[in-house]
């Protein structure tokens, strides 16, 4: 078992995701920010969050079918809850979420998943290049 902490990546901007394995536009998500990956190099780090039902087994999967190197990491509702604050006025919790956090740690955006010209038009780019200035 290995731990995470989002302190781990300081000096990189942080792209985190919080997705499930078998929503369609996570899986746009994902391909978005893999080629992010290849265009920014070591300047960014890529995590991402998925809760039950998802399994190691469907994650595993999940990589392979769309040739993913990214880190994915399991929650029981504690991460996503603190990040997407859902409460009885708004109980649902909608995937893809995108945060975008700078080199000191700092959350400087968040996209819900009716951000698509972020996460299919190419708008991704412009956004990590700000914090990279």
């Amino acid at each position: 078992m290995e731990f995470h902490d989002l302190a781990d990546y300081r000096g990189k901007v942080v792209l985190l995701e919080i997705m499930l394995t078998k929503c369609p536009n996570c899986q746009k998500l994902a391909q978005t920010l893999e080629k992010a990956k290849e265009k920014y190099g070591d300047r960014i780090a890529v995590v991402s969050i998925v809760n039950p039902p998802d399994t190691r087994a469907a994650v595993t999967a999940f990589k392979k079918d769309n040739n993913l190197s990214g880190t994915i990491l399991f929650d029981c509702g504690q991460a996503v809850g603190s990040y997407l604050l859902p409460n009885p006025e708004r109980p649902r919790i909608h995937v893809p979420h995108l945060f975008l956090i700078d080199s000191n740690g700092m959350i400087r955006n968040d996209f819900d998943h009716t951000s698509t010209t972020i996460f299919e038009a190419g708008g991704l780019d412009g956004e990590i290049d700000k914090l990279l200035q």
